[in-house]
């Protein structure tokens, strides 16, 4: 393999990773109406956010894989012992495979995203906000559903992204708390109290 055709297959399978990442992370937010534009994230986050996507369908479906891993390798022992001449094909044909693969999960990867936040939204920890008049939306809210919490999910350099959660309730609000010297949040670990 020349060093050329190994760099442009490094580039491929890099923005297949990326691809994968970012497509999650859209899912995932998708799932509070948040844009990943407005995350502010880093190439290395997104890359990082493949690897869930990578690990459930490696998990989820590992006798599928181990399957289509076995078949192909035998299907390509057969051709390179009985086919002399489709030897050569062999890489041609591996690279294929792990195409196939990587665009599996490259399409998976949003509903994924979507799936791990609809299951992530029940540990989301509890935040209180201080210093800063909170959006008359969330006043009224509070004053007709008492029983609503204000969850942390993630805060960037210039937003502070809550999720207001209605007790016994699918029902969810988004809220984007603008950063300010003035705004002060306290998010509380699991068990720890609002008091």
């Amino acid at each position: 393999m020349s060093e050329k055709s190994l760099a442009v297959s490094l580039t491929l399978v890099i923005s297949l990773i990326f691809l994968t990442g970012y497509t999650y992370l859209d899912g995932y937010y998708d799932f509070y109406d948040i844009s990943v534009g407005e995350l502010e994230l880093d190439i290395q986050n997104i890359l990082v956010f493949s690897a869930p996507v990578y690990w459930s369908i490696f998990v989820d479906y590992s006798i599928i894989v181990v399957f289509v891993i076995i078949s192909v390798l035998g299907f390509l022992l057969a051709i390179k012992y009985y086919w002399q001449r489709f030897a050569t094909k062999i890489p041609v044909i591996l690279g294929v495979i792990v195409a196939g693969i990587f665009f599996v999960c490259l399409f998976l990867s949003h509903s994924l995203g979507l799936q791990s936040a609809a299951l992530d939204i029940s540990s989301l920890n509890r935040m209180s906000v201080g210093g800063v008049p909170l959006p008359k939306e969330f006043s009224e809210i509070l004053a007709r559903h008492p029983s609503a919490r204000l969850h942390h999910l993630v805060t960037t350099t210039s937003t502070v992204y809550g999720v207001i959660r209605f007790m016994g309730g699918e029902d969810r609000w988004v809220i984007r708390l603008p950063t300010s010297p003035n705004l002060t949040t306290q998010v509380y670990q699991e068990g720890g109290s609002l008091t």
